[in-house]
């Protein structure tokens, strides 16, 4: 009996060890499978990511054309119309340092569009309020600081127009015969 009970245990143990090895070999295979999972889910979450940034450079490029196109209607809903004045030639037909400072021009005219334009909505804002309280005023209406205020109002926007032309000089300042020959008949094609 007992010789038989050691045979047993014997071929028992020689079984977990066989078992040992197939648990070995499945954690493996597991640790494998989990790998690729952990890599396939790392993989589509970049993809998701470049995805998302392509996304929000989009956005971010529609936003800005929104936002010119508001400012040139605000200008113009304010008596001040753009010169639509493009500023553009061909890249390859530009210096760097032209590019450069046209791109100056650029910024220093928005700039300065933008502060007057906060000083003409000022002072409309002004007229407004002068309006409203000679209307509820009891006393006879004087129009003397109203027409003050649309003249100043008038001023700063004939100020924009002038600017603009003033960038379009200096634009064309920067530019070689051939490059303003090119400019001009672009122009004519367009208008």
């Amino acid at each position: 009996m007992r010789g038989e009970f050691v045979r047993r245990l014997r071929s028992r143990g020689g079984n977990m060890e066989r078992r040992g090895n197939g648990r070995q070999r499945q954690n493996k295979r597991e640790t494998d499978f989990q790998q690729r999972e952990r890599d396939m889910e790392m993989e589509r979450r970049e993809q998701e990511h470049q995805f998302q940034l392509e996304r929000m450079q989009k956005e971010h490029e529609m936003e800005m054309e929104r936002l010119e196109q508001d400012r040139i209607r605000e200008m113009r809903q304010h008596g001040a119309p753009s010169l639509d004045f493009d500023f553009e030639l061909p890249d390859d037909e530009m210096s760097d340092e032209q590019r450069g400072k046209i791109q100056l021009i650029r910024f220093r005219l928005e700039q300065q569009e933008i502060q007057k334009m906060a000083e003409i909505q000022i002072l409309e804002n002004e007229a407004k309020i002068a309006l409203q309280q000679q209307f509820f005023s009891q006393k006879m209406a004087e129009t003397k600081p109203i027409e003050e205020l649309i003249k100043a109002i008038a001023i700063l926007q004939s100020e924009i127009k002038i600017l603009e032309i003033k960038a379009m000089v200096e634009f064309k300042s920067l530019l070689n015969p051939e490059q303003l020959k090119h400019l001009i008949n672009q122009s004519k094609e367009t208008h």
